[in-house]
């Protein structure tokens, strides 16, 4: 009889796979979701395993280039439009009117580019996160830089005070 069920059992093409996936930008969930894959726990466990150590870091390469996948997805999501259906109903002496309207939907594709912006800066953030780095011809500062965030308006009042 045949064995049933998803795979538990490691093989270092199936690692290769799952990190391949990754790469391309999938997400583990939808790669488990996939016939003849494991769960995404029994890919977990097999992270915490020390004798997996090198899967470990295959995986954790896959989620850097993962990030580049994301920028590749972003400049196509900002660049093609995604139409869809706004249907307004309202309540009129007369009746009922309905009201539809066919437009970019940007306030999506937005919410999209920020999703993919905010997971890159976590999952790669030397490369895409917010850190600003401080140099001067090329070499670190050597004290600490002071940053004012004040209003033109805030200078005037403080010196009136003094």
């Amino acid at each position: 009889m045949a064995k049933r069920g998803r795979p538990t059992k490691f093989t270092n093409a199936l690692g290769d796979k799952i990190c391949a996936e990754i790469a391309n930008g999938r997400s583990l969930r939808s790669i488990c979701s996939d016939e003849g894959m494991p769960e995404a726990r029994t890919v977990f466990r097999w992270l915490r395993l020390p004798s997996m150590k090198e899967f470990c870091q295959q995986y954790a390469r896959a989620c850097e280039a993962r990030t580049d996948a994301f920028a590749e997805d972003m400049i196509h999501i900002a660049s093609t439009p995604e139409l869809g259906t706004t249907v307004t109903v309202k309540k009129t002496p007369e009746g009922i009117e309905t009201t539809t309207k066919t437009e970019d939907m940007l306030g999506h594709r937005r919410l999209q580019i920020d999703t993919l912006k905010w997971n890159s800066a976590r999952m790669n953030p030397k490369k895409y996160g917010d850190k600003i780095d401080v140099v001067s011809d090329g070499e670190a500062l050597k004290s600490p830089v002071t940053v004012f965030n004040m209003r033109p308006g805030d200078i005037a009042k403080k010196s009136k005070k003094e």
